[in-house]
């Protein structure tokens, strides 16, 4: 089940990106206590992001056609975990540019 895909005869993936952000997030979850520890090193908490998350998240996108929605979905999903890793909170303005950035650089 976790690595099925399903593609519509239209080529309309949405679907399936929906369910990889949704498996992502069970993932994401899973290191919950782990990303609020402030023991752990924020380069280790960002290579399990890179690592973990993201690789659940796009398993198998090479298949995917995006639409802009689909885009803005994956991309809103990304930044939401990059910016909660961090703790970065939506009230402060840092561009997303910024926050990819410090998670890449750590």
């Amino acid at each position: 089940m976790l690595w099925q895909h399903k593609i519509s005869c239209n080529s309309d993936c949405s679907e399936d990106i929906r369910r990889r952000i949704q498996l992502s997030n069970i993932v994401y979850a899973s290191f919950r206590t782990m990303w609020n520890d402030s023991i752990i090193l924020m380069a280790v908490k960002t290579q399990l992001l890179v690592t973990w998350v993201s690789y659940v998240l796009l398993y198998a996108y090479e298949m995917w056609t995006i639409k802009k929605e689909d885009k803005r979905m994956l991309l809103a999903y990304e930044m939401r975990c990059c910016r909660n890793v961090l703790g970065v909170g939506w009230q402060e303005r840092k561009t997303n540019e910024s926050i990819k950035e410090s998670v890449h650089r750590k």
